[in-house]
């Protein structure tokens, strides 16, 4: 699927409309045998340079923030107002969007988003883990696991910064109709995310296994935005990760079960002969099973998962991503989270030299 970039028509008449376009483009990282498994090698992903980026349109009297928790001495070269005073109590700075019609640029989300530590031109595959992990008090993603290795998404293997984009985003609304300058209580909805491959690598799907993690005031959502419908997405089972055509095993015989899971028991005999599906057939998650090994029993395996939402749960306004709060300054945060989820059966090796485009857009009822 070949895409072009949207012009996004904005009306006062109708809703205000905060619209940020990200595009990345991926490829794959090298490897010793040039396998693309998100366990073990990383993917590239960097703003494509012909596109201006992320861009925020005529908001009206809705402002738009990015928050860092360092100094930018540049910020004004980025069309950025700075603001020391809004979030001095947790030690972050806000720099807003100066707005009009040439919003908020690529380069400018780059300098923000990267002086922060956080990826603008290189993710890895990483994981939310289950549901267990996500609904913790504080998110986070977790690395992969390598050969023989787990780490069962525990707080020591978090994922490094720059494997995935991390936006902290602020919103404040101004009426001017009113006495006071911003609104409490103002509702800010995510009302689309299109994520598609790029033009350079049309046919491939490694873009259906993105997923942005969205994070406000009271609520947070793992989402899926390419999923026709809210699903889940298992994050344990027997992998290959040494890429020799089987299940991997440990020293005992038994094969070796990754992530977590809620119930597993393997065969009580062992495989009598090596399984026999071709190399083309065969992926990271899907293997033969090795003679004189014990085998999972598949049957009664049960790993657990991690849920998620499709944006038809959020087009519709239906479900608001965050609010503007008397009590935060009347500000409306948004921590936002776009990464690729490693155990997506989308990401195999024929996904090698993938690419995709994104578009967001957050809106607010006037």
């Amino acid at each position: 699927m070949r895409t072009k970039q949207k012009i996004l028509q904005l009306s006062r008449q109708r809703l205000l409309t905060v619209s940020f376009a990200v595009i990345f483009n991926l490829l794959l990282a090298g490897s010793v045998c040039g396998t693309f498994a998100w366990y073990t090698y990383a993917t590239r992903a960097g703003f494509e340079k012909a596109y201006h980026g992320v861009t925020v349109g005529d908001t009206g009297s809705l402002e738009a923030g990015l928050v860092s928790s360092i100094e930018l001495p540049d910020y004004d070269e980025y069309d950025l107002v700075e603001d020391k005073v809004s979030l001095a109590d947790e030690g972050k700075i806000i720099y807003w969007s100066k707005g009009g019609e040439s919003g908020i640029e690529a380069r400018t989300l780059r300098y923000v988003v990267g002086n922060n530590g956080f990826a603008t031109n290189m993710v890895n595959p990483v994981t939310t883990g289950s549901d267990d992990k996500v609904s913790d008090d504080e998110f986070h993603l977790f690395k992969a696991p390598s050969a023989l290795q787990d780490h069962q998404c525990q707080y020591l293997e978090y994922a490094d910064d720059e494997s995935y984009v991390h936006i902290s985003f602020v919103f404040r609304y101004n009426d001017p109709e009113l006495d006071f300058d911003y609104v409490p209580d103002k509702d800010i909805y995510f009302t689309s995310c299109e994520v598609q491959t790029s033009e350079d690598s049309p046919d491939k799907e490694l873009y259906k296994a993105v997923r942005v993690f969205a994070e406000g005031l009271n609520s947070k959502y793992v989402i899926n935005p390419t999923a026709e419908s809210s699903g889940k997405n298992n994050v344990g089972g027997i992998l290959d990760l040494n890429h020799d055509g089987f299940y991997d095993y440990d020293g005992s015989g038994y094969e070796y079960i990754y992530g977590e899971s809620n119930t597993y028991h393997f065969n009580s005999e062992v495989t009598q002969e090596d399984g026999t599906l071709p190399e083309e057939e065969r992926t990271t998650f899907i293997a033969n099973h090795k003679k004189d090994k014990y085998a999972l029993n598949e049957e009664t395996y049960v790993p657990k998962t991690v849920s998620y939402k499709n944006m038809s749960d959020f087009v519709d306004k239906a479900i608001p991503v965050t609010s503007t709060s008397s009590n935060y300054h009347y500000l409306a945060p948004l921590e936002f989270y776009i990464y690729v989820e490693g155990w997506d059966s989308h990401v195999i090796d024929e996904e090698n030299g993938s690419g995709f485009n994104m578009t967001i857009n957050f809106e607010v009822n006037p």
